[in-house]
């Protein structure tokens, strides 16, 4: 993982380079998610006006929907897309861009670090810096296994300060 002090100079060389992948892996650290969420992420999947994006269960580890929130930057670079397909990051067959995209573009900027350790990044920051409490960080990075009462209580509690946290990071990234 990057440290989270490291990553907006990252994020500005990133910016740099002109490629879907590199918007892809900006939109990957934008929203703290993974990867594969990202590259087979679908137009379908946003509601950009209220700045959500609801992930499908059948994409997901835990196996239920997911509503990641966007700040305006994430939605912002949403909007400077081509959609000429489906997917966001188009790739061969109809399908979504690999993540093999993604690993050749960090490995060429960053030798060392991995595209999952972005969310270790966000994830240090936020209990670091942000003072959101554990489980608004956690629900961001899709990482709770709750009951489902619990799990619906957080689903609709902490949307709001999800939402603030997002806009937060994508703050910090932002030169200085």
């Amino acid at each position: 993982a990057l440290h989270y002090r490291k990553i907006g100079d990252f994020m500005m060389q990133l910016r740099t380079v002109d490629s879907l992948a590199a918007r892809a892996l900006e939109l990957q650290i934008l929203t703290a998610t993974r990867p594969v969420d990202v590259v087979n992420a679908q137009w379908s999947e946003f509601g950009l006006k209220g700045g959500v994006w609801t992930l499908p269960a059948q994409r997901l580890k835990a196996n239920h929907e997911h509503t990641v929130m966007l700040s305006p930057q994430a939605v912002a670079l949403l909007k400077s897309l081509p959609k000429s397909a489906d997917y966001v990051f188009p790739g061969r067959g109809g399908k979504g861009m690999t993540t093999a995209a993604g690993m050749k573009l960090l490995k060429s900027l960053r030798a060392g670090i991995s595209q999952l350790g972005f969310r270790t990044s966000f994830r240090e920051w936020a209990v670091e810096q942000s003072g959101y409490p554990l489980e608004v960080v956690e629900h961001a990075l899709i990482a709770q296994s709750r009951e489902n009462a619990e799990a619906a209580h957080y689903r609709s509690d902490l949307i709001a300060k999800r939402a603030r946290l997002m806009r937060d990071w994508a703050r910090y990234l932002e030169p200085a």
